[in-house]
């Protein structure tokens, strides 16, 4: 197998900037509540380091910049994606060191940080154990990290662009070879998802959303979030991942 080239850049430019800014039609209230869950296990200490593998258009790293301004570096295989998060820290005023690189060669010593995320990565490569033996090799011996990916659900992937994925009980087996502590928890209601995508009527760009539209606002005036609660059937999973062996 190889990795699948994400292309999501060059047709939707940074979008991730426009999930997470408050108004009810481009909001994502399933993408929020994923990067909040990262948000809420990040210790509030400026010293230390902290690498996000698959950084994107550098949404997440930002929020981890506003909550520690701690030492952050963003990676990526895209360049334009790259671009993008130099752009949008730059229009911030922000701090973090950004580089176009893939997660099977990472370009640092043993030992250099005290935390790494890697949000909805691990689906997308085909050397999953190359890429985990990277985390383990560049995190230090009492260091965090936090994988996220999807739940899978069925044989075929959910996606055309996901090489991979795992179901709780796989992703736990697979991440136990590499860390001494490994625990998952779930969100993200299957029937919540369902509901948040019905689309009644589309033209062009234009989405008849009124499901998506009502969450999004009952997230924005009360700030509670339904997908970060848990069902019997999940479609997210957040793995914490703690001491490489």
């Amino acid at each position: 197998m190889t990795d699948i080239k994400f292309d999501k850049y060059q047709t939707r430019g940074a979008y991730h900037w426009q999930q997470v800014k408050p108004g009810i039609f481009n909001y994502s209230s399933f993408v929020a509540a994923r990067y909040q869950q990262v948000i809420n296990l990040i210790p509030q200490k400026k010293a230390q380091t902290i690498l996000d593998i698959g950084c994107g258009d550098g949404v997440l790293s930002w929020l981890i910049y506003q909550k520690t301004k701690a030492s952050i570096i963003g990676i990526d295989s895209e360049k334009l994606s790259i671009q993008f998060a130099e752009q949008e820290f730059k229009r911030r005023q922000a701090k973090a060191k950004f580089l176009v690189t893939n997660a099977y060669k990472l370009p640092f010593e043993n030992n250099s940080f005290d935390m790494i995320v890697s949000t909805e990565v691990i689906e997308h490569l085909s050397d999953t154990k190359k890429f985990l033996a990277e985390i383990k090799r560049v995190l230090k011996p009492k260091g965090l990290c936090i994988i996220t990916t999807l739940v899978k659900l069925s044989a075929v992937p959910e996606d055309k662009m996901h090489v991979k994925e795992f179901t709780p009980k796989e992703l736990k087996i697979c991440l136990k070879k590499y860390f001494s502590s490994v625990a998952l928890k779930t969100s993200h209601p299957l029937w919540l998802k369902k509901l948040y995508l019905i689309c009644l009527f589309k033209l062009g760009r234009y989405h008849l959303e009124p499901f998506r539209w009502l969450i999004n606002l009952w997230v924005i005036l009360t700030k509670l979030n339904p997908f970060l609660f848990s069902s019997k059937k999940d479609t997210n999973q957040i793995a914490i991942c703690r001491q490489p062996l």
